[in-house]
């Protein structure tokens, strides 16, 4: 970790002129975006400094806002990449196995090669950004270090290249494969990117946002959820979330429930779409080129019913709505689904999400993205329940949150809670227990210390 506060980074020639607030990028984000002094000089790290950075904050900081900001704005030679097909569509970029041209599988250092296919790009590029960085296991970071030191010829951490990591280590940690629990614990002290070599050679900065936006309204709900992040909740605490406890069972159910695995979300949809009468209609999305279907943002067969309760997927450029509002379908015809959304009645037609690959472009000297696959479907998913893992990065009115038999991961508990922007919209299926919350020591210690290296604007 470095020691040096991220005001105090030198920065370079380059200009940035931030303005007091901010048009959407691409109907990426939605409503118009508040310029505070965190994100200005976020950005003005971002844009003028070749520091590699690690951007941090609570769920609900804008984190995913100031990354499709820089994006947008970058004059640097960029590439946003993320460790899943889903984190990649949401930034519209590519996943960093793809990208590297890296197997699905434990990367031992001593067996990784110059890039293939995207050698230009990987030699050419300024900027690596790397979206959801609390998923990024040791062994990748390891593996794009060396990856890139020697495609570039360069010695020095990622062959010279700035590397910003975006994310809160407090949510969703990086998977291990049982199988290789052993190999993994023989060759790092965990999982995460912070037990990488690289990351203790690449001197970054940690630079933390702490204006929180979702929870803004209601600060008592937003201190509990800091001491549910750090597991430090008290007594007092889960005696006032157990008072959310819902009051009734059974019957037609409202709202959306969060829950802990794919089957119980899947139970329950299939329960509520049976309880609904009149006749299903079946959608066929049409994918054309490379599409993984793990990748896939709704059913490629997408079963629909009148009463039906779907999860917006893609905001709507007259910002009626957002990515992530709840609807009530009330019509379906061949070409079209009408959804009420909010008390009004919209009509929505099939959308497409596109697959990116970086290229380097010669003529251009710079690096593209390429469209190399689309998904066109209905923007919208069922959503009487969707999992955890599904809500990151999602905001929600109220939700009702199923722990059933228990939280199984780090920071589970966590991210289910604070999707909500108040206590009062959270019910709870049956009482959280101590146990539920879990939070590994070792990020813990790792945020305490990063903490004291953060810039000027997060201490306002």
């Amino acid at each position: 970790m470095s020691s040096r506060l991220a005001s105090d980074v030198p920065r370079s020639g380059l200009s940035f002129n931030p303005v007091n607030s901010v048009k959407p990028i691409d109907g990426e984000i939605g409503p118009k975006i508040e310029m505070t002094p965190e994100f200005r000089e976020a950005l003005e790290l971002l844009h003028s400094t070749k520091q590699n950075l690690f951007i941090t904050g609570r769920a609900g900081t804008g984190k995913s806002t100031l990354l499709h900001l820089f994006k947008g704005q970058a004059s640097k030679k960029c590439v946003v990449l993320a460790p899943t097909g889903i984190a990649a569509l949401n930034v519209r970029g590519q996943t960093l196995h793809s990208f590297f041209g890296f197997p699905p599988h434990f990367m031992d250092p001593k067996d990784v090669k110059r890039a293939g296919r995207n050698r230009r790009a990987v030699q050419e590029l300024e900027t690596l950004v790397i979206d959801e960085a609390s998923m990024v296991r040791a062994d990748l970071l390891d593996a794009m270090d060396v990856c890139m030191r020697l495609t570039r010829g360069v010695s020095e951490p990622f062959g010279g290249a700035q590397v910003v990591l975006f994310g809160d280590l407090f949510q969703l940690p990086p998977v291990v494969e049982p199988g290789l629990n052993e190999i993994f614990s023989q060759r790092y002290s965990g999982p995460y990117f912070f037990d990488s070599n690289a990351w203790r050679e690449m001197n970054a900065t940690c630079f933390e946002l702490r204006k929180v936006f979702r929870q803004g309204s209601d600060p008592e709900f937003l201190s509990l959820l800091d001491r549910l992040r750090d597991n430090t909740a008290t007594r007092e605490d889960f005696a006032r979330l157990n008072q959310r406890v819902e009051k009734t069972e059974g019957g037609a159910r409202e709202g959306l429930v969060l829950s802990t695995t794919n089957a119980i979300s899947r139970v329950i949809n299939d329960a509520e779409m049976d309880r609904l009468k009149g006749k299903a209609r079946c959608y066929e999305g049409v994918v054309t080129g490379e599409f993984d279907p793990s990748s896939f943002p709704t059913d490629l067969q997408l079963v629909l019913k009148k009463g039906a309760q779907v999860l917006l997927l893609r905001n709507d450029p007259s910002l009626e709505w957002v990515n992530g509002d709840l609807g009530k379908i009330v019509g379906l015809s061949e070409e079209s689904i009408q959804v009420e959304i909010k008390g009004k009645r919209h009509e929505l037609t099939p959308v497409s999400w596109e697959r990116y690959v970086y290229v380097f472009d010669e003529k251009a000297a710079s690096i593209k993205k390429k469209v190399v696959g689309t998904f066109q479907q209905f923007p919208v998913r069922l959503a009487w329940a969707i999992t955890i893992h599904k809500s990151q990065g999602q905001t929600f009115e109220c939700a009702t949150i199923d722990l059933g038999n228990g939280a199984f991961a780090h920071g589970q508990a966590y991210v289910a809670f604070s999707r909500c922007k108040t206590l009062s919209g959270v019910t709870l299926r049956r009482p959280v227990r101590p146990r539920d919350l879990i939070c590994d020591d070792r990020v813990r210690r790792f945020h305490e210390s990063a903490r004291t290296h953060v810039g000027k604007a997060s201490h306002s």
